[in-house]
């Protein structure tokens, strides 16, 4: 990533943390609001963005997501922003190395992002085979295959000779990590019909030499056996063996399974590998309901999930652009739903489901979905099935009790950044509807960015604070100055590499602020702040000594006057900074 974009990422996010992030969590605003007086503008872009996590929920850095021609990867915090078009049905696919690949289908909301966090499982433990004689290869919880000698090919079709890795990555369905982990359990048939499965065993098997992929060469079929779930009595003694459709984003119904009892494993035969499945087909239905934020505006580009209670099967589903919502569950069982809020949190309950027949997916407006009623999703505030809400005040805050502290007291008394807040077409400056705002130029060097201010007005125009970049804009650390009106200065020094910030106060004291502890905050304040306004209006007091523009962007609607929001690296959360196309291209070409 270059050092010019991370220093705009940087900078995007100091401005948010500056106006309303350790507020929020202490200045008796509301849970979630900011400190807010009123409800923040929506949000108007068309956009799929999200985080990826391992099953710890630590985020995973690194990952490619794929979307249409749109490719990125997750930075450090596991995030990621793609522009996009409308869809109802978009595929969305999850790659790193070291993990089972994953792949999302979700439609995408016009007019408004559209969030969609995912879970990977990283690959088990390879075990060693030889694909010349053949034999087992036995991995976690009793999965296997059993090949016949020369049974494997490279990807140009040669025969495979030697010993190769084999990961027998097993998933238990009635485990929520692993399920979560897993795709969802929306399949074809044989007759070419969707259908919702409820699965008893998955098995992902991936299979390299010297890193480099391994396949079953065509005719030559593997044995195959799936681990049954822990704890399910009576396990079926046949099932409908499928295979993951990647490109689809769907199983394919391929074979027949059989139930070794002794073993408790699925046994089958393939001629092919990727994530298998022990499926029977559910009796599918529906159930719809209407999903609104805090304060009653429908909740566009939400993420609900349906989690089987009493059968092991998962399906998911996007609130459209009235808030309204409708997903595949099992016919008369109880589903744990959960809708969230497109910057974090959400209300789970569980339901039980009708008994009405309808089809996979839900057709939106179908009279035979069970209607569940409105969901009011907070942001920043989980609220269980059993009724009890977590809000950010309960997340702590880290800079409690700090020299910091008293600064943000100060500072958030005379800025009062409150109400709806509107970017400048140039995004120069932020408009809050108490009349506080944020002014921002920068200056370039030979095409490279040198300087950054701020200046942060309250709403009687009383000038707060000015900050600036200190120092070296593109080295390995970025410092940010911030001093009040009439006070002392305090610094803000962010280490590019492991994105840790020190805050340093005038006399002298710190506090150091690690990935983990910004993620509380963001989660404080709802993530990137700018994301909360509308852009609109003026050019503002942007660009001043710098090239024509001015102000951080996530895409090309954000700027005005013909310029271009300028990405630089696909790790950069798909923040940019407008710039005439031809600049951004000097400044491309220099990096």
């Amino acid at each position: 990533m270059s050092t010019f974009s991370r220093t705009v990422t940087r900078l995007s996010l100091l401005t948010a943390f500056i106006s309303t992030g350790p507020l929020a969590c202490d200045s008796g605003g509301g849970s979630g609001s900011g400190g807010s007086s009123g409800p923040a503008a929506l949000e108007t872009s068309t956009m799929l963005r999200g985080r990826v996590v391992d099953l710890d929920g630590n985020p995973v850095e690194g990952v490619t997501v794929i979307l249409n021609s749109e490719i990125m990867s997750t930075n450090a915090s596991g995030r990621y922003a793609l522009e996009t078009q409308p869809a109802t049905s978009a595929v969305v696919r999850y790659e790193k190395p070291g993990y089972m690949p994953m792949t999302r289908k979700t439609a995408i909301v016009d007019g408004h992002p559209t969030v969609l966090d995912v879970s990977l499982r990283p690959l088990a433990t390879p075990v060693l085979l030889d694909a010349s004689s053949g034999g087992e290869a036995t991995g976690m919880r009793g999965a296997m295959i059993v090949a016949p000698a020369g049974a494997f090919v490279d990807t140009f079709g040669a025969p495979v000779q030697g010993m190769i890795d084999v990961h027998l990555t097993a998933i238990d369905p009635t485990k929520e990590a692993e399920l979560i982990a897993a795709p969802e359990l929306i399949a074809t048939d044989e007759g070419g019909d969707a259908v919702l499965l409820e699965s008893f065993g998955m098995l992902d098997v991936t299979l390299t030499q010297n890193d480099s992929p391994v396949q079953v060469a065509d005719g030559m079929l593997v044995e195959i056996r799936i681990p049954a779930p822990e704890g399910v009595a009576n396990p079926p003694s046949e099932m409908p063996l499928w295979h993951f459709d990647t490109d689809a984003g769907e199983w394919r119904e391929e074979g027949t399974l059989t139930y070794d009892a002794d073993e408790k494993v699925y046994v089958g035969q393939v001629g092919h590998f990727s994530t298998w499945n022990a499926d029977q087909p559910a009796s599918a239905t529906c159930i719809t309901g209407n999903a609104v934020d805090e304060h009653g505006r429908p909740l566009a580009g939400g993420r609900v999930s349906a989690r089987g209670v009493d059968y092991s099967g998962m399906s998911n589903a996007t609130t459209d652009d009235e808030g309204r919502f409708y997903i595949a569950v099992r016919k008369s069982s109880d589903v744990s739903v959960l809708v969230s809020h497109r910057e974090g949190g959400g209300e789970a309950r569980v339901v039980t489901s009708g008994d009405a027949d309808t089809s996979v997916p839900p057709t939106p407006g179908d009279e035979d979905c069970l209607e569940v009623g409105t969901w009011t999703v907070e942001r920043d505030v989980y609220r269980g099935a059993d009724g009890v809400s977590v809000a950010c005040d309960d997340q702590g805050n880290p800079l409690a009790g700090t020299c910091v502290e008293s600064f943000f007291s100060d500072f958030s008394q005379c800025f009062q950044a409150n109400g709806e807040c509107v970017v400048s077409s140039g995004g120069g400056t932020i408009r809050y509807a108490s009349g506080a705002r944020i002014e921002t130029d920068y200056s370039l060097d030979g095409g490279q960015l040198s300087q950054y201010t701020a200046r942060y007005y309250g709403p009687g125009g009383q000038l707060c604070a000015t900050g600036r970049s200190v120092g070296d804009i593109t080295g390995d650390d970025y410092t940010f100055e911030i001093q009040p009106t009439g006070g002392a200065a305090f610094r803000m020094t962010t280490d590019l590499d492991t994105d840790d910030t020190t805050i340093t106060c005038p006399n002298g004291e710190s506090v150091t602020l690690d990935s983990a502890e910004q993620e509380r905050l963001d989660a404080c304040t709802g993530g990137e702040g700018e994301q909360e306004c509308t852009y609109e209006g003026d050019s503002g007091a942007g660009g001043a000594g710098g090239g024509g523009s001015s102000g951080v962007c996530m895409n090309n609607g954000e700027c005005s006057n013909g310029q271009i929001c300028c990405v630089l690296s696909d790790d950069a959360q798909g923040y940019g900074i407008c710039f005439d196309a031809g600049l951004c291209a000097q400044i491309q070409a220099g990096q």
